[in-house]
Parts: C-alpha cells; sequence; structure tokens
C-alpha cells in the first residue's frame, strides 16, 4: 500500500514496545466488525469464507455466536514491497 494512502493513519508510540528482538514505535489500527454486529445488521459487506482444510471458497451470512481468531505477525522483508 503506498505511504500516501496510509500516512494520515500511522499512529506513533509515546513509548516504543519491544517484541521478538524488535522495536516497535508506529502502528496502523485495523477495526473491523465484531460477528454479533455482523450477524444482527444488514451490512453492504461480502463475507467470504475460505475452508483451510479443502480450500473451497464459501459466500453468506455471519453466525452471530461464532469465535474470532486474531492472529499477529511480523512482517519479514522478503514479503515486502517499498514503493
Amino acid at each position: 500500500m503506498p505511504k500516501e494512502l496510509i500516512k494520515d493513519n500511522v499512529k506513533w508510540l509515546d513509548a516504543p514496545l519491544y517484541l521478538n528482538s524488535k522495536f516497535y514505535d508506529r502502528y496502523i489500527e485495523v477495526s473491523f466488525p465484531s460477528p454479533i454486529d455482523a450477524g444482527y445488521n444488514a451490512r453492504t459487506i461480502d463475507y467470504v469464507y475460505v475452508d483451510e482444510k479443502t480450500s473451497e471458497v464459501y459466500r453468506g451470512s455471519v453466525d452471530p455466536s461464532a469465535t474470532v481468531y486474531v492472529e499477529f505477525s511480523s512482517i519479514s522483508p522478503d514479503f515486502m514491497d517499498l514503493i
């Protein structure tokens, strides 16, 4: 993503975070609706699910009682393109 599109969304930490032998001094907030909100409220979002075992793609509504898994990781330089 070009820097011009995210420059206003980058937030700086007053005290850098040391994690996994690296310092992190800025971040971008990512927000998404909770399963209960998405399940009970009509949204103009096309929900797509991928079955990790079979790689099949499903479209449909959200189960309001679904469990949400959030995974965080660092991005290695091999997977970054600087523009």
